[in-house]
């Protein structure tokens, strides 16, 4: 089985997509955005739409990933975001000897991500994601009852920040992956709702 790495851009559905797949094939979820949440001095950062240092990122990452058996496999979310952070993960990866990886890259109309986006809440207990438009009761999470919330980055200003950051690299990402061989594109399986789709039967193959 191979470790994963999501890239798409803000809204696109990576941690939900990551908790099919740790329930499917109990995988690791590493997600980035709440590794760096456990670090109030990078928030004022995070919430301005923008990136912390590659070298602070490297060593919370490298942190986490050394924390992991060599018999569990893992998957990251939300990392790496540009092409220089891609070339760093990379190195990171020789350095640790984890060779067995596919990075997974899929896209969702813009319009879609905004509304998932400005509507998107999160349960203060146990993490779960929402579209608020979803939940019949505003302020309690149907997993645990405890209260939801709105993150502080779920802004628009933010978003359109980290949607450029994606664009303006998902290109040279994409070519510098691809001579590596390490590049699925899940592109043509988009839905709009990517809980609908059947995780095993797309990706039961390629991991």
């Amino acid at each position: 089985m191979k470790n994963i790495i999501l890239i798409a851009p803000p809204g696109a559905g990576k941690g939900t997509l990551s908790e099919k797949l740790v329930k499917a094939y109990n995988y690791i979820h590493i997600s980035t955005g709440d590794l760096i949440r456990k670090h109030p001095e990078y928030m004022k950062t995070i919430t301005s739409g923008n990136l912390i240092s590659d070298n602070q990122i490297i060593e919370i990452l490298k942190e986490e990933l050394q924390k992991i058996n060599g018999d569990k496999h893992f998957i990251l979310d939300g990392y790496p975001r540009t092409y220089e952070q891609v070339v760093h993960m990379t190195n990171l990866f020789k350095e640790l000897n984890i060779t067995d990886y596919i990075v997974i890259n899929f896209d969702v109309n813009k319009e879609i991500l905004i509304d998932r986006i400005l509507n998107r809440v999160i349960c203060n207990n146990c993490k779960h994601v929402y579209n608020i438009k979803d939940l019949k009761d505003n302020n309690k999470c149907p997993n645990c009852e405890s209260i939801i919330t709105k993150r502080t980055d779920d802004t628009l200003e933010t978003f359109e920040k980290r949607y450029n950051i994606y664009i303006q690299n998902i290109d040279a990402i994409s070519k510098y992956l691809s001579k590596q061989n390490k590049l699925f594109k899940l592109d043509s399986y988009t839905s709009e709702n990517i809980k609908d789709l059947d995780i095993t039967k797309i990706l039961g193959d390629i991991i």
